[in-house]
């Protein structure tokens, strides 16, 4: 199991990135299984934002107004 289409995009940016001299961190929400060999680059390039609790929050308030991304704890 790895990281999906866009993940792997998101993923060989990164390491693009750093091949040019870059730092680069990829932010990501939801929890996932990865095979072993992605393991690495998950904790090399990836930064989890918020938590389980965070995400199941915004999936509730996205399909109840069909606001995706613009939650009102975030335009406080």
């Amino acid at each position: 199991m790895g990281f999906g289409s866009t993940g792997n995009i998101v993923l060989d940016l990164a390491k693009e990135y750093e091949q040019n001299g870059y730092k680069a961190k990829v932010a990501y929400g939801r929890t996932f299984k990865v095979s072993e060999d992605k393991n690495a680059d998950m904790y090399k390039y990836g930064v989890r934002i918020g938590n389980d609790i965070d995400v199941k929050f915004h999936v509730l308030h996205t399909r109840l107004t069909d606001k995706h991304a613009r939650s009102y704890i975030h335009q406080r």
